[in-house]
């Protein structure tokens, strides 16, 4: 972590920012997913920075070392250890790291015209480096023989390749990009964040996948890029959805069926929002989603909305209590979850799928058939999962 972004100086490059994380952490995650025992940085000096990244490399129960030379290193590495070498400013996708990485000692090296062109260094004729290795520990100690601040992954590339140690060609489509890239200052971070965070979106057509999923999915698409450098950007779209179901709930209170309704809607694509871009948070710091999360409560959040807006709106036969009423759309609401979990996966998130429903309900009210709706819509629905053979995956 010694080189410095832009031409200007300024933090290193380890330090630029992809996302909600830093390549620093991008790098962290990769060595920790090798189950590296021991994390060394090279850097001039302890930066707030550094300091950051040593709490997360103390709370994952890894040693953190920061050194400023090569003549510190042997002394840190004994000859049985492996080392993982990651250079300065190189930034790769997590998986195709561990899969070169993993199987073994060796030095990954890439074609010499792809490598070149994107600022890797040359090795021989036919081949450039790629900024990653596995060694043997006992190679580290040549180190002590060159100036204390040489290029330390430039020289231990060398050593390895002396000593034997495998090359791991890196496989390229023809005429394609190389995976790997370094960057050197923020633009090239900003031009790499934009590829991944495309990559994260990528998910099927309107069809496929629902209006509420695909509206939540162009709202990341437009907000999500601002929101993620925050670390909690799906907050923002957590608060809405919980603002705008409070407006949907007020706007049930006083009557105003479409109003209400459309509320519900835009607060499901709001907490479909909010899981999306969770999801590419924990992705650009590396962390692993659990099982479950704030965001999985949203869609019963906008059922419960449902149901209390249509037990308010619909009209009461015989003077009935509200509990009475509620019964319907409860009854709706528990089968269209039902039938939507039996059916094939597009089919079911139509079926689910909050903008869909909302869309039905409010054209019945605009015609004064909101009650006669729900319960056409309930038996409906548990007529055909009833009719329908089996689940297909």
């Amino acid at each position: 972590m010694l080189d410095a972004a832009g031409e200007t100086g300024g933090l290193p490059r380890a330090f630029l920012k992809i996302g909600a994380g830093t390549l620093a952490h991008k790098q962290l995650a990769v060595a920790l997913a090798c189950e590296c025992s021991k994390i060394i940085c090279i850097s001039r000096s302890l930066t707030p920075e550094l300091v950051a990244l040593q709490h997360d490399v103390e709370r994952a129960g890894a040693r953190f070392h920061c050194i400023s030379g090569a003549r510190a290193l042997s002394s840190l590495i004994t000859a049985v250890d492996e080392v993982v070498v990651i250079s300065d400013g190189l930034l790769s996708p997590q998986q195709d790291a561990l899969e070169l990485l993993t199987r073994g000692q060796g030095v990954v090296v890439q074609p010499v015209e792809v490598g070149l062109a994107a600022g890797f260094e040359r090795i021989d004729a036919d081949h450039a480096a790629a900024g990653l290795m596995r060694i043997p520990g006992r190679l580290v100690e040549q180190l002590s023989m060159l100036p204390d601040d040489c290029d330390i992954a430039s020289a231990l590339t060398r050593i390895a390749l002396q000593a034997g140690i495998a090359q791991r060609k890196l496989v390229i489509e023809a005429g394609g990009p190389t995976k790997l890239k370094i960057l050197r200052n923020q633009a090239d971070a900003d031009a790499a964040e934009a590829e991944w965070f495309g990559l994260q979106l990528r998910g099927g057509s309107l069809l496929s996948q629902g209006p509420a999923k695909w509206l939540a999915q162009q709202a990341v698409r437009l907000a999500g890029p601002s929101l993620l450098h925050g670390r909690n950007g799906s907050n923002t779209f957590a608060l809405a959805c919980v603002a705008i179901v409070l407006l949907a709930l007020a706007s049930g209170w006083f009557g105003l069926v479409a109003g209400s309704l459309i509320g519900a809607a835009v607060a499901a694509v709001a907490g479909l929002s909010s899981g999306i871009l969770r999801n590419i948070e924990l992705e650009s710091l590396s962390i692993v989603p659990g099982k479950r999360q704030l965001q999985d409560v949203f869609p019963w959040l906008v059922d419960a909305t449902l149901v209390a807006v249509l037990t308010w709106c619909m009209p009461p036969y015989f003077a009935e209590p509200a509990w009475h009423r509620a019964f319907a759309p409860v009854m709706l609401v528990v089968t269209l979850r039902l039938v939507s979990a039996k059916m094939e996966l597009s089919l079911s998130r139509w079926l689910g799928d909050h903008v869909v429903l909302c869309s039905a309900l409010i054209m019945a009210a605009s015609l004064g058939w909101l009650n006669q709706a729900v319960f056409a819509f309930t038996a409906g629905l548990g007529l055909f999962g009833l009719l329908w053979p089996r689940k297909l995956n």
